[in-house]
């Protein structure tokens, strides 16, 4: 088949969402399919188009545009992606077409193309935004959740067809007749070989990794608020890693100047550093740590630092939102909070910290097993194959 993976934001691995779809572009590949990846660029200094790990990327321009006159650049964007469309389409139309990110803006002109050349459209689902959202804010806030939800009722249902990366999304679509499979958070393993092989030390300190942006999202205030619910000789023994966020940021995101002092020895920002070190860091810490409320967002998403966690060998402490579930097994490749509160994730770092260093050591080995087992993109090769022969 001839195969467009359309993403709405840069390319190769600009955020969780780019890196599945470059994962997806490469199990397309491994099935026999003729792949083209095209992604939307927003930064004036990247290229266009390259080459990463072996899949081959273009990205049309988005204009300087924001607010009101955001309506120019997207304008501006459906004719940059038309123009590709008819460029790529002279030797034959693409036989499928996946969507990421793709909510109201470019469905019409996908429509239209799918109409046309009778074309199979396909939605990668991997969100529903609570109506808090950041971009949800203000006036032009207003119209984009309306716009949002349309989509996710309307446009995605009349598509018809799904991968959707939680049990929520897939039985939400299924209830309306939509041919879906259900695909978790997907990478490549081999990509983590080098650090997962590293030889860990195991002390007495416990060293929590956390990367990338909370935002919203991921409650991790909640996470150094429990450092006061233990004892003294526990608190002592638990250090928290943070590659990204700064203090500032800590503190705008509700920690408050006083408790950052207290445990400044216990709460350690790195900044933000290069993705190949990142992974590095995470294979030598202990533990990641992701908290997130029992709410529709966490539900219908599914965390793809626990995928990535797993991948370097290092286990999870988190509360069990989405799927997680079904691979973030207590005791065995992670430790589970009864919730998101401070209280419950103190009650899990008690646990981890009573782990023998046979039994870190063993956790570590299951979660390179369930890595391979559960998030390795090859493993989705007939479920995707299968999706895709029914969509003919």
């Amino acid at each position: 088949m001839k195969i467009l993976m359309f993403s709405a934001f840069e390319l190769p691995d600009s955020c969780a969402n780019a890196t599945r779809a470059l994962n997806f572009a490469k199990l397309l590949k491994n099935l026999g399919n003729d792949v083209d990846s095209l992604g939307i660029c927003y930064s004036s200094e990247n290229h266009l188009c390259g080459k990463y790990d072996g899949v081959e990327y273009e990205m049309v321009r988005a204009m300087p545009f924001y607010g009101i006159k955001s309506y120019k650049r997207v304008k501006k964007l459906q004719i940059e992606i038309t123009s590709f469309l008819n460029k790529k389409s002279i030797d034959g139309p693409y036989d499928v077409i996946i969507l990421s990110n793709v909510y109201y803006d470019f469905s019409k002109l996908f429509v239209s193309y799918a109409k046309k050349f009778g074309s199979k459209l396909v939605v990668n689902s991997v969100e529903w935004y609570e109506k808090d959202n950041v971009q949800f804010d203000g006036l032009l806030g207003k119209v984009n959740y309306i716009k949002n939800r349309i989509a996710l009722k309307k446009i995605h249902v009349k598509m018809g067809n799904i991968i959707a990366i939680s049990s929520l999304l897939e039985e939400y679509y299924k209830a309306r007749g939509c041919n879906t499979v259900r695909i978790p958070t997907i990478i490549d393993t081999k990509e983590y070989d080098a650090v997962s092989s590293t030889e860990r030390k195991y002390n007495q300190k416990l060293h929590i990794a956390y990367a990338g942006n909370p935002g919203r999202k991921d409650y991790v205030i909640n996470a150094l608020y429990a450092l006061d619910l233990l004892n003294e000789h526990e608190r002592e023994r638990v250090c928290f890693d943070f590659y990204g966020p700064t203090t500032e940021q800590l503190v705008a995101g509700g920690l408050s100047e006083e408790f950052l002092e207290k445990h400044r020895s216990q709460i350690l920002c790195h900044g933000r550093i290069p993705y190949v070190e990142v992974k590095r860091r995470i294979a030598e810490a202990d533990f990641t740590v992701l908290l997130r409320p029992n709410l529709r967002y966490a539900n219908a998403g599914f965390p793809t630092k626990v995928g990535e966690s797993m991948a370097c060998g290092t286990p999870v402490i988190c509360n069990l939102t989405s799927d997680l579930g079904k691979y973030v097994l207590d005791g065995k490749t992670g430790v589970v909070c009864k919730n998101e509160t401070p209280e419950g994730c103190a009650d899990a770092l008690r646990r981890a910290l009573s782990l023998t260093t046979e039994e870190r050591a063993a956790m570590s080995r299951a979660c390179l097993e369930m890595s391979d087992a559960a998030f390795d993109f090859s493993v989705y090769g007939n479920a995707v194959d299968g999706f895709l022969k029914r969509l003919i």
